[in-house]
């Protein structure tokens, strides 16, 4: 087999298993048609639970390559929205899906924590005293270095 012949053979191969994947791509809007940006898309195969990020663009679209044969779950989750999943899409060679997202507001939640600590009270005694610190004595004023 000669050098060309072999680079033939080799380019053809290299386009078949180019070809032996697909594309899931699309665009995420809100109810009112406007594009929502910055939107996280998940690619889930179902088949082997493995799973692709994507983030959608400025402009709202998203692509996510490179993906073989399969069964997938594809998510569309932004903040304030509630999350939408489109199930049993199946891919096959060279196939470029186009999944659009519409996603409804999605209520608003949100949680405030307060924390406080008490001072410890000596309920057992009547008795009220206070450390005072070394540095605290020198720095009074020379006036007999009377604390009270």
């Amino acid at each position: 087999m000669g050098p060309a012949r072999f680079c033939a053979v080799l380019i053809v191969t290299a386009f078949q298993v180019m070809a032996q994947d697909a594309t899931i791509q699309g665009q995420v809007s809100d109810e009112s048609r406007a594009v929502i940006p910055h939107v996280a898309i998940t690619v889930t195969n179902v088949e082997t639970g493995i799973s692709t990020d994507s983030q959608t663009n400025s402009s709202g679209l998203y692509s996510v390559p490179f993906l073989t044969l399969g069964v997938y779950r594809v998510r569309a989750a932004a903040r304030g929205f509630t999350p939408v999943t489109q199930d049993n899409l199946r891919l096959d060679i060279g196939q470029i899906a186009r999944i659009d997202f519409t996603l409804r507001i999605g209520p608003v939640t949100e949680q405030v924590n307060v924390s406080a600590a008490s001072v410890l009270l000596d309920s057992e005694t009547s008795t009220v005293g206070q450390v005072i610190s070394n540095k605290e004595v020198v720095e009074l004023p020379l006036n007999g270095r009377n604390y009270l």
